[in-house]
């Protein structure tokens, strides 16, 4: 017979036993006993990585494209927490916005992923090369709509068409990176899925996420009303008709006075 321990005082049972001899607790059944300690653990593990698709591309939309620094960071995150690597999400997320540079972060992110489902035979199609053409693409759409609508700073007042024409560009940068997050987000989801003994559940939604949101809902209800509203008037034009209406009130009160002095001559 097949020697076991109480859990409670370590007296020696054998496999027949339910109950220990000494201490008389209930001793845990033969398949428990035979787990090594690490399944043990592995089969208590619980993953809030999970990030469904539709909540990716809500948060896309609502915040303008905001939300790719946001979801730079929480997969990172997760990457440290996974795998207790030395990394810094936070930094991470903010590198993004250096030119350039922002590119290799990028890479390394997508890299890092491909890398962990490759050492363990997770099926992947995550290509850092890919996402960094989609990320570029959606920078120089970015340049782009600024400069074909005149520049920085060049009309004092923004038209209706030049308002639409930013949207459209928008909406095209969306496109991509959604494209892009959904692609990869997918093959992330994929991974924790795959991860023996362990319970899936869906990652809680931060408060930075929520903030990236609401600023983003605010600067589409504020370009909406941009596009609907009526267009106001020139200022110039505005100082032109008060000009002229000076310049007509003038010339009445000369012509008053040519017709009192010739009534008073006569």
């Amino acid at each position: 017979m097949e020697i076991r321990y109480c859990p409670t005082c370590g007296t020696e049972a054998d496999a027949s036993s339910n109950f220990c001899g000494v201490c008389g607790n209930a001793l845990p059944a033969p398949a428990e006993a035979e787990l090594p300690e690490q399944e043990q653990q592995l089969s208590q593990r619980v993953l809030a990585h999970r990030v469904p698709l539709g909540r990716v591309l809500l948060m896309v939309i609502l915040s303008g494209g905001l939300y790719q620094y946001y979801w730079f960071y929480l997969t990172w995150a997760q990457y440290r927490d996974h795998t207790k690597a030395e990394v810094f999400p936070v930094w991470h997320a903010l590198c993004l916005l250096v030119p350039v540079y922002g590119l290799f972060r990028v890479y390394a992110h997508i890299q890092a992923f491909k890398q962990l489902m490759d050492n363990e035979g997770v099926e992947n199609t995550l290509s850092p090369g890919w996402a960094v053409a989609a990320i570029l693409s959606a920078q120089l759409l970015g340049v782009v709509s600024v400069f074909i609508t005149g520049g920085l700073g060049s009309e004092p007042e923004i038209s209706r068409s030049t308002i639409f024409t930013q949207v459209v560009f928008l909406i095209m940068t969306l496109i991509i990176m959604l494209s892009l997050l959904l692609h990869v987000q997918g093959n992330i989801n994929h991974y924790w899925s795959s991860q023996p003994g362990a319970t899936l559940l869906n990652a809680r939604t931060g408060a930075g996420e929520l903030t990236l949101a609401a600023l983003g809902v605010l600067v589409w209800v504020l370009t909406i009303m941009a596009i609907v509203s009526p267009p106001a008037p020139p200022g110039g034009q505005f100082n032109d008709e008060q000009g002229r209406y000076g310049q007509q009130a003038a010339g009445y009160g000369i012509q008053e006075k040519v017709v009192a002095g010739d009534h008073d001559d006569k």
